[in-house]
């Protein structure tokens, strides 16, 4: 019996930070991952999408999520839906207070809400910067939980509250080190209503899921193990993300906080987009995540029986000018209540999936940065210094990690990088993978 490759695929816990308007959950945000992320004023509802970045919390990996003010009124509510949401897929959460407002009915709310949940939350007062605040501490114990004072925009306190979520985040051996085997791991994503789910029961050959033609009919992540062929697979359906609504229904404007998740255990993704209605902004979204992650990425036009040679052929061709920047993505037509295109699409999956696995020797690399060095040398740089290119190796994959060793990395021209990449990919079929390539300095290195 061939013996299974193992890798191991890094998954980042969710830390969501709730909490009324205007306590300074954006603030906090921003000081957790190191940069102005979010936007920060001093008036309630700044903040209605979702802003998710990722970060390092006492030494772990996490994926932050900053969201909207609770208020605990409509349970339509657009803002509200997002953090409930938020708080649904989260691993842990970061419940705000304001010392300044003191203790108030909603955050009696929040505390109950949180409870029902059964999420482990810390709980934190922001604001307590002065021995005048820190007095009004005392109406937070009424709250019956254990909080910790802190001052997000002065840094005061975040320590100890980082340090209390730790232990709340899933321990290493079991999110962290998540193994993945020879299967194929894969994620139908996309916006509502673009045959997702039709797709899925398509390739199984049987209604797996619920298939409406209402948008959002998926909530959920659904995995399910099938063979196809002799070769194992893992298709992870998920809940649609959507569009802000331009009728007056109040509906979620982005409900993939789940997809985030199915991005992170998936070694490739399928974009499933509408051939009716071609690309959209949420679609771009999407892609950009899933590369961000470093996912391969398969982009699928679907319901082609539904419109015209002549309408596809514009569709693709807005798709692939709008996608230019993932112009490695394949893109497919396929139509999944037809059944139509399904063998071509399993055929780029396996494609997309070894490539995303593929190890290069570091010969190879070395003779072809060395033979686009000598094509197209990069401008000098300051002081009309000739930069110099002087070892190329692979230093990881699942995606392709790829270092070149030169003598003024930050000299490098961005459009020379790009050049590099589209070297490398023009010598080695890497088609649906992101490529990470880093540039270091070296001295002493000969040129390759």
């Amino acid at each position: 019996m061939a013996k299974i490759q193992r890798r191991s695929l890094k998954m980042k816990p969710i830390v969501a930070i709730v909490g009324r308007s205007n306590v300074g959950k954006s603030t906090l945000f921003n000081r957790l991952i190191g940069s102005r992320r979010s936007v920060v004023e001093n008036q309630p509802g700044v903040t209605r999408d979702r802003v998710v970045a990722d970060s390092v919390i006492s030494g772990r990996d996490v994926t932050l999520i900053d969201t909207g003010g609770m208020t605990f009124g409509d349970a339509g509510d657009d803002i509200e839906m997002q953090v409930r949401l938020a708080v649904k897929e989260a691993d842990a959460i970061v419940a705000l207070f304001d010392v300044v407002d003191g203790c108030l009915a909603a955050d009696h709310q929040l505390v109950r809400f949180l409870k029902r949940s059964g999420k482990p939350a810390v709980y934190v007062v922001n604001k307590v910067d002065s021995e005048k605040r820190a007095r009004n501490l005392v109406d937070f114990y009424e709250l019956g939980v254990d909080f910790i004072p802190i001052s997000a925009e002065h840094g005061i306190g975040i320590g100890d509250a980082t340090e209390t979520l730790l232990p709340m985040l899933p321990n290493a051996s079991e999110q962290d080190a998540l193994e993945v085997d020879e299967s194929i791991r894969f994620a139908i994503l996309g916006r509502p209503n673009v045959g997702k789910s039709t797709l899925v029961n398509s390739v199984l050959g049987y209604e797996r899921v619920m298939v409406s033609a209402d948008p959002g009919t998926t909530r959920d992540v659904i995995d399910t193990n099938f063979v196809r062929n002799g070769r194992r697979y893992q298709i992870i359906d998920t809940a649609g993300i959507r569009r802000r609504s331009r009728v007056e229904t109040r509906i979620e404007r982005y409900s993939g906080y789940a997809s985030i998740r199915a991005i992170e255990h998936a070694n490739l993704i399928c974009l499933v987009l509408d051939a009716r209605e071609g690309v959209t902004e949420q679609d771009q979204r999407i892609l950009s995540l899933a590369i961000d992650r470093g996912r391969g990425v398969i982009i699928v036009m679907n319901k082609i029986d539904l419109v015209t040679k002549l309408e596809l052929e514009q569709r693709l061709s807005d798709c692939r000018q709008t996608f230019a920047y993932a112009a490695f993505a394949p893109v497919l037509t396929l139509s999944a209540l037809r059944r139509t295109g399904l063998e071509d699409l399993f055929r780029t999956i396996s494609m997309v999936n070894q490539n995303w696995r593929r190890e290069l020797t570091t010969t190879q690399l070395n003779q072809i940065v060395a033979a686009a060095y000598e094509a197209h040398p990069p401008k000098l740089g300051k002081n009309h210094r000739q930069i110099k290119l002087y070892f190329a190796a692979q230093q990881g994959s699942c995606p392709p990690k790829i270092i070149v060793k030169c003598n003024a990395p930050g000299q490098l021209p961005a459009s020379y990088r790009r050049y590099l990449e589209r070297a490398i990919r023009n010598a080695v079929a890497l088609d649906g993978v992101p490529i990470r390539l880093r540039f270091t300095r070296d001295i002493k290195g000969q040129t390759p």
